[in-house]
């Protein structure tokens, strides 16, 4: 293993400035002025001291920053552990880690930052050693079982060393502090509670009848607590602070000034009561900064500016196809129509097929109000009710959607493909487009199944001419298909929810999306077409190009989940991507093949946006796809990405340089925009499955009891997943009416209590001698009923087994949660 000894970079100029104009501000006397570039932030009142450090000047910051002495990428603040921060940065090949909230130095969740990269030997002892205390801390705090703790002391030296072997290898490469923020993510408002009282502390007396500062907790726990100036909030909520007491506020923050350990906010509006799904809703939207609000009067401006008709111009530049059989495949209920495909056989044998493409950028002109809205959009998010635009309604689903009858403006590749779906040509053009169908998916995969045309249909043309169109599209879909996973991509994807609603939204049933032929067919088409014309606008714009990557899983992580699939007895090949494919594909236990992909797509990152001049060609390569170049350009109604690439398309086609405001540093913010835009809409929509499948299971007659697997096994918790709905949930077993536990050889050993049980039973010898045979000595492990023994009410919990749970939907804390609660296996059904 490579040596990852800390070679001290030379300190850049910006930093020795910076140090020297602290030090002359710290000797500087009080009457003296503070310097005239000072962050606005980092003005500190005489006698006050600094929590943090102070910011770099930005001109500085931005020197450093292209001489590589600083780097600069997106904050993303743990989740489960908020003291803890990682940085993202295109120039370096491993995320740098943030140890506290000193070092953020007020950065916030999704904010772009400048970091200086610091000792990570002396970073990662500054942090172990933190953890330690902490432990320590809860431990004594702990009334530990004297005989579990017994044992484990047996084994103390042992543990000792796995504990230090497993702080190395969680080790990250990098270590940084925060040197300045260069960009906020979002309006930086937030959803939580409000109260007179700091939240854990005693209570507050006014003084003089008057409280200095009111306290806000946000429901995102990677938020820091924020105070609030009386002068900040109405003073009709300072009169009825009690009707606030169960609902959800938003608070904007104002500023995080250099000598406070905390932020500043202002009460921006009472949201609603915790626990309703519309508040909720309403509420994580303000958390994932989604812009769920009108376009203004000055977008609306623009849009009368937009003709609505094809101007005769238009027909006479494009290459007009309104003859060909183009349809478009898309859910149901979809309106914002952005892709359709034709496809036409050909005398010699071969086919055409063309995926047609809204040509959203002919509409939405750079550097207008309307463009400016839609890169601040970013995406549209799709909400299990409804959706938010990236676009107005006039252009996502009328003047841009592909609709039926109705000649469209498009983007085209089309290709000539042989017999087995080889390419032999490919064009790029603009075209206009007269889609001769409509179909819904199911209506696809009825023909796919060898039944007519759905009565439903929307179409244009005889039923013969579409029926025999989607047969030949589904029939090289399938040879495109086999030729990608050939060649070694990768297939792993989440569990994703659907439900029926009511007239109210109400959710009335709930299921697992399943992807069939017909979605398949689409997806394949959509990926010829990404690939495509990724390779034309690298070929054409090499430093400039707006390109899609997805890194290799981290290493650690892979391999730590290798080595788990192999105690069960299941090698993995983890060295490529095809490898993983390939073991995956060799698995015949569907249930065991499902557990070890929920394992398996945890090492693994998103995806992001990239500028191919900020990174070496061996980093262009999209690991799950296995291939080389790969973009976005099939979805510019909801995705401003696609737009971009658009763009670029057009002076490749040209054969004109690219516009002075798209040259590399500006694609490269760009790409960060979008990506930032991208995983905030992602991580709404799942926040807002699990709220209506809390309020799903609300509305059911009696607890639903369901079958969960266990898939991780520590010491103090474990780790369930829920088939049924795709949910994990780790359940520390403190929250258990337990009389004992045991960890050991990988498993928990829980003592149940029972009323009816002895109180002095010595369970002493029982959990030395616990010995259960190794997995490896019995063979590939399946989904097996947790092992029990009913003489000492003993369960024994390793890996996938399954056990009853309960569900307990849990809509009195905000964001709601569900929680599983496993059934003692050991009392009458009718006690549980």
């Amino acid at each position: 293993m490579p040596s990852r000894q800390y070679q001290p970079p030379s300190r850049p100029p910006a930093v020795i400035a910076q140090d020297e104009r602290t030090l002359r501000h710290q000797k500087r006397r009080p009457d003296q002025k503070q310097p005239s570039r000072l962050h606005p932030d980092d003005h500190c009142p005489h006698g006050k001291r600094h929590q943090f450090e102070r910011f770099m000047d930005r001109d500085k910051v931005e020197m450093a920053l292209a001489q590589g002495e600083l780097y600069q990428g997106l904050l993303r603040i743990n989740a489960k552990k908020p003291i803890d921060a990682y940085v993202t940065c295109d120039a370096l090949d491993s995320d740098v880690f943030v140890c506290n909230a000193r070092t953020r130095n007020r950065a916030l969740e999704g904010d772009l930052v400048a970091i200086q990269l610091l000792d990570i030997d002396q970073v990662w002892k500054q942090c172990t050693d933190r953890d330690e205390r902490h432990r320590e801390k809860q431990q004594q705090n702990h009334n530990l079982d004297q005989t579990a703790t017994a044992s484990d002391n047996n084994d103390s030296n042992s543990e000792a060393a796995d504990k230090s072997q497993d702080k190395e290898e969680m080790k990250p490469k990098y270590a940084g502090k925060v040197v300045y923020i260069l960009d906020r993510a979002g309006s930086r408002s937030f959803s939580g509670t409000l109260s007179a009282e700091r939240p854990g502390a005693k209570s507050v007396q006014p003084v003089n009848g008057r409280i200095s500062t009111y306290w806000f907790k946000p429901m995102d726990k990677r938020v820091p607590l924020i105070m609030i100036k009386p002068e900040d909030l109405p003073g009709e909520v300072i009169k009825d602070l009690s009707s606030c007491k169960d609902s959800l506020v938003e608070t904007a923050i104002l500023h995080w000034p250099i000598h406070s350990l905390l932020p500043f906010g202002r009460f921006l509006q009472v949201i609603g009561p915790i626990g309703d799904r519309q508040t909720e809703q309403h509420a994580l939207l303000t958390e994932h900064n989604i812009f769920d609000v009108p376009f203004d009067d000055v977008v609306a401006k623009t849009l009368e500016n937009i003709p609505r008709n094809i101007p005769d111009l238009e027909l006479k530049l494009r290459r007009d196809l309104r003859e060909e059989l183009v349809f478009t495949i898309d859910p149901a209920t979809a309106k914002d129509l952005d892709d359709a495909m034709h496809v036409k056989r050909l005398v010699n044998g071969h086919f055409e097929v063309g995926v047609h493409i809204a040509d959203v950028s002919y509409y939405v002109k750079p550097g207008t109000p309307l463009d400016m809205e839609a890169m601040k959009r970013g995406t549209t998010t799709y909400l299990v009710n409804r959706s938010v635009p990236m676009l107005p309604h006039l252009l996502c689903e009328s003047l841009c959607s592909l609709t039926p009858h109705q000649d469209k403006l498009a983007y085209s590749v089309v290709w000539t493909l042989d017999h087995d779906g080889k390419i032999i040509d490919t064009w790029f053009g603009r075209t206009i487009i007269k889609s001769k169908a409509k179909f819904s998916y199911e209506q696809v995969q009825s023909v796919i199944d060898g039944h007519a045309l759905p009565a439903s249909a929307i179409l244009d043309h005889s039923d013969e001419d579409v029926v025999a169109g989607v047969l030949d599209l589904y029939r090289l879909s399938t040879q495109l298909r086999a030729r990608r996973y050939a060649n070694g991509a990768l297939s792993l994807n989440s569990a994703k929810l659907v439900f029926d609603l009511d007239e109210q939204d109400c959710p009335v049933d709930v299921s697992l999306f399943e992807a069939k032929e017909a979605n398949r067919l689409v997806e394949e088409f959509m990926l010829l077409a990404n690939g495509s014309v990724a390779k034309k606008i690298q070929d054409a714009f090499p430093n400039e190009a707006f390109l899609r990557r997805h890194e290799p899983p981290i290493p650690r992580r892979l391999n730590r989940f290798a080595e788990v699939a192999k105690s069960l007895g299941y090698p993995m090949d983890v060295e490529s991507a095809a490898g993983v494919q390939a073991s995956m594909a060799a698995l015949d236990d569907a249930d065991v093949k499902e557990a070890l992909m929920v394992l398996a797509i945890r090492p693994m990152k998103r995806a992001k946006y990239f500028c191919g001049g900020m990174q070496t060609e061996e980093n262009h390569l999209h690991y799950a796809l296995n291939m080389p170049l790969y973009t976005h350009f099939t979805s510019p109604i909801r995705r401003y990405a696609d737009i971009l690439v658009h763009r670029q398309l057009t002076a490749a086609l040209a054969q004109k340089d690219l516009p002075s405001q798209y040259d590399k540093i500006a694609m490269h913010k760009l790409a960060i925009q979008c990506n930032r835009r991208k995983d905030f809409a992602k991580n709404m929509q799942d926040a807002d499955r699990l709220i209506f499948l809390v309020d799903y299971l609300k509305r059911q007659e009696s607890t639903m009891i369901e079958r969960a697997v266990v898939i991780h096994v520590s010491k103090k918790a474990f780790e369930l997943y829920l088939p049924k709905f795709g949910h994990e949930y780790r359940l520390p077993i403190d929250k258990l009416p337990l009389r004992q536990s045991l960890h050991k050889d990988g498993r928990l050993h829980l003592f149940w209590q029972l009323e009816s049980q002895p109180s002095g039973l010595d369970l002493t010898n029982k959990l030395h001698n616990l010995s259960l045979q190794d997995h490896d000595e019995a063979g590939p492990v399946r989904l097996h009923p947790t092992p029990l023994e009913h003489d000492t009410c003993m369960q024994t919990i390793d890996l996938f087994a399954t056990l009853d749970v309960c569900l307990i939907p849990d809509a009195t804390h905000s964001p709601p949660q569900l929680h599983m609660v496993p059934v003692n296996p050991f009392l009458p059904s009718d006690l549980n």
